[in-house]
């Protein structure tokens, strides 16, 4: 998800009620596994088109609301901070 998010940054989100919109980020479950992804569209049913901000294409298939953990809240640049202890240590 870089460059909003970096490896080993914390989120926080809350369970979703609310209606998505294009620019949320969103955790939402994909084969058993949490996926923080951007939203770039939402379907009639509900279901959002993503994309993670590095990649360069949308995802190949819509996540359906019920896949939709929630909506992030708050980010916390922890990777940053520490890759940047890491370098100091070089």
């Amino acid at each position: 998800m870089e460059p909003a998010l970096h490896a080993g940054d914390l989120i926080v989100y809350r369970r979703t009620g609310a209606i998505l919109t294009q620019g949320d980020l969103v955790v939402f479950e994909h084969r058993g596994t949490l996926v923080v992804h951007r939203v770039v569209g939402v379907l009639k049913d509900g279901a959002v088109r993503t994309r993670g901000d590095a990649n360069d294409v949308v995802d190949a298939e819509p996540v359906p609301a019920a896949a939709v953990r929630g909506e992030v809240a708050l980010t916390v640049p922890a990777g940053r901070l520490i890759a940047s202890l890491a370098e100091a240590n070089d």
